[in-house]
């Protein structure tokens, strides 16, 4: 058995592939705990993700690509906070991906405690130390607002907060070791199939965070201990972006005196975008000094992204609209949908992959069949679920062969 071992060891070494940390599950209504085993991963990748949505709801917002000149933290090119509705619409993409966490106690909403950010259709990615400080949880639950803003709920997300069903840390943190500060909060609602979310990632290249711009949505929640003229009371997302000067094989850091983070930013990401197709956390805020963020490595994404794999839920409406054709099914090429009203109105037709994740979301007017080609969408089953303005238009499901 030792040689067995001796050579299992020696094999894995031989190819990069590698074990990470246990993950501890607590479900927050029973108050179980189940371990997770380690995931192996192959340690020779420099870099992976997870795959990014905008949701149902559209209205994509354009993010500065270079870092900003003016209202800087001193001597680095990352900005001070502001409020993210001084520039942009907060329930544009990917903006109504950040989350205000609100404690949970007794089916009453206590006090907001940190930052977040959906990272798939039910899952939130912020810091351990938001749910649980040394041996106990915080209170009975969480509840997950996203775009949360001038205190208000949004109208526009039906339901506009989820509660949380389950925790998932680290056994490290866990254990009480202030190490591998991540968590993820699974909802009970996919609120993210309406706000879409962004992508984990990992990158092993130091230069990709030196050379790239990040961005920074937070709910920063108590008057600046360092600045008393900074009041902030967690009613409204504030951002900020630039440049990362500085980093080792844990952290992502940026070096100035005056980049001090306010409690309530705990948990936001470091999000990184070029606008198109990339949106991805490199990062959770974990200590104040110098905005010092826990950098997302390969182990702590392979063993986040094994948990979201096998617990992806809540595609909406799955069962087949009988009014609705979807001819030819199943195809190879392409089929096309006649919707059963609502011709002349503007459309969103989202497409599902049997786990319920978002692959495709296209957007026109209603002037007869939608035309669907099957382009890179692989074999397999697909729900399909076409919105208007104030409507479900037409939803069911096809088959490509």
């Amino acid at each position: 058995m030792k040689s067995f071992l001796f050579c299992l060891a020696f094999f894995c070494a031989l190819t990069g592939f590698s074990q990470n940390d246990t993950i501890v599950e607590y479900d927050v209504r029973t108050h179980a705990i189940t371990l997770i085993s380690p995931v192996a991963f192959d340690s020779l990748l420099t870099s992976d993700h997870t795959i990014s949505s905008q949701g149902s709801l559209g209205n994509q917002v354009t993010l500065s690509l270079t870092p900003p000149t003016t209202n800087l933290f001193s001597g680095s090119d990352f900005s001070a906070l502001v409020p993210a509705q001084s520039l942009y619409e907060v329930t544009g993409y990917p903006l109504r991906t950040a989350t205000r966490l609100f404690q949970y106690n007794a089916d009453t909403i206590g006090t907001g405690c940190c930052s977040g950010i959906m990272v798939a259709n039910n899952f939130v990615l912020t810091a351990a130390h938001c749910i649980r400080l040394g041996s106990s949880w915080r209170e009975d639950s969480s509840l997950v607002v996203p775009a949360y803003d001038n205190g208000s709920f949004q109208s526009l997300f039906a339901p506009s907060s989820s509660k949380v069903s389950k925790y998932y840390v680290f056994k490290t943190y866990y254990d009480g070791n202030f190490q591998q500060d991540f968590a993820l909060l699974q909802l009970d609602e996919p609120i993210g199939h309406q706000t879409g979310w962004v992508g984990m990632a990992y990158n092993s290249d130091s230069s990709f965070f030196a050379n790239n711009t990040f961005h920074k949505f937070s709910y920063p929640g108590i008057v600046s201990p360092y600045d008393t003229t900074k009041k902030y009371n967690g009613d409204t997302l504030y951002y900020n972006y630039g440049s990362i000067n500085a980093s080792n094989s844990d952290h992502l850091w940026i070096v100035s005196p005056e980049a001090l983070a306010i409690p309530g930013q705990s948990g936001s990401s470091l999000l990184y975008t070029d606008n198109a197709s990339d949106y991805y956390s490199f990062g959770t805020l974990t200590f104040s000094t110098y905005y010092r963020h826990y950098r997302i490595k390969n182990n702590i994404f392979y063993a986040l992204r094994n948990i979201m794999q096998d617990n992806v839920t809540g595609v909406p409406e799955l069962q087949v609209d009988a009014t609705v054709n979807s001819y030819p099914n199943p195809f190879s090429n392409y089929t096309t949908i006649n919707p059963a009203h609502g011709y002349g109105e503007p459309y969103v037709l989202n497409l599902y992959n049997s786990q319920g994740q978002l692959v495709r979301s296209t957007a026109g007017n209603v002037s007869g069949a939608v035309k669907i080609e099957r382009n890179d969408l692989t074999a397999g089953i697909y729900f399909f679920r076409m919105t208007g303005s104030k409507e479900l238009l037409a939803n069911g499901k096809f088959i490509i062969q």
